[in-house]
């Protein structure tokens, strides 16, 4: 199989396995509009199952590439910075 076509059946199989999970109570809101629908989605690798989060209203997202399971993205989607005056 070459390159070009490789690329494109990896696409495919993605496309065709993603799965969004509206399990995010354990989310916190969107860093970038505040919206409160923010879910988990599943979809496949050519190494595996992956999961990213993203927001249903401005689709903000974060997808390391690597999380195997939803816990690992959560805690990055989680993780927020304050600014220098501790707010």
């Amino acid at each position: 199989m070459e390159g070009g076509e490789r690329l494109k059946d990896n696409v495919a199989r993605e496309e065709m396995v993603k799965e969004k999970i509206f399990e995010g109570e354990d989310l916190l809101p969107c860093p970038f509009c505040g919206n409160r629908e923010i879910y988990y989605e599943k979809y496949i690798t050519p190494v595996g199952m992956r999961y990213r989060v993203i927001c249903g209203k401005c689709c903000a997202g974060m997808d390391t590439g690597t999380a195997q399971n939803r816990y690992a993205v959560r805690e990055l989607w989680n993780t927020r910075t304050t600014d220098k005056d501790g707010g």
